[in-house]
């Protein structure tokens, strides 16, 4: 081989390395960018999910209230139940996303309520945030009293306040994009 040849062919194969690293190295980029984007994306929809789910059990359009008193934490059953759902997502910041809001009562073992105020289907479980708050609930007819949510308030721990007006329920607050 001449020296030229040799020349030529060393150029060549270090030519081909640098491209194959600067490629490997521009994968490697993108790659980050896009777990970035991801975790981005998942911030904004976990902050949106907690604050549908306070602006839902803090409104007054929906919490159960004895007499003067609203109850945070607390939802009125059957007011949210005749709330439409687009006008539920529209009020809480979802409607770009699925969202289902469901109620487990946990005075009796935490069956799940059928009364689900929005209920999306949701399947995708890696782009799922999933929100659990314990929440008092009530019905609009008989109110709850006083003495109701003294006997909630002075119940053991280990029980759950449960009465005919006014019981403890966990609300798991699901959003999907």
């Amino acid at each position: 081989m001449n020296k030229g040849q040799m020349f030529s062919i060393d150029f060549l194969i270090a030519t081909v390395i640098v491209i194959m690293a600067f490629g490997l190295l521009t994968a490697a980029a993108e790659i980050n960018f896009y777990n970035k984007k991801q975790t981005q994306l998942y911030e904004v929809m976990k902050q949106k999910t907690q604050s549908a789910a306070i602006a839902l059990v803090n409104s007054p359009d929906y919490d159960c209230n004895i007499r003067e008193l609203e109850l945070a934490y607390s939802i009125d059953l059957n007011k949210a139940s005749k709330i439409s759902e687009s006008d539920f997502k529209n009020r809480l910041g979802l409607k770009d996303y699925n969202a289902n809001i469901s109620f487990r009562d946990l005075a009796n073992g935490g069956t799940l309520l059928s009364q689900k105020i929005i209920n999306d289907s949701i399947t995708d479980s890696n782009n799922v945030v999933s929100i659990d708050l314990n929440i008092a609930g009530c019905v609009t007819f008989p109110r709850p009293t006083y003495s109701d949510l003294n006997n909630c308030i002075r119940t053991t721990q280990g029980n759950f306040c449960s009465s005919s007006t006014l019981k403890i329920y966990t609300m798991t607050v699901k959003v999907a994009k």
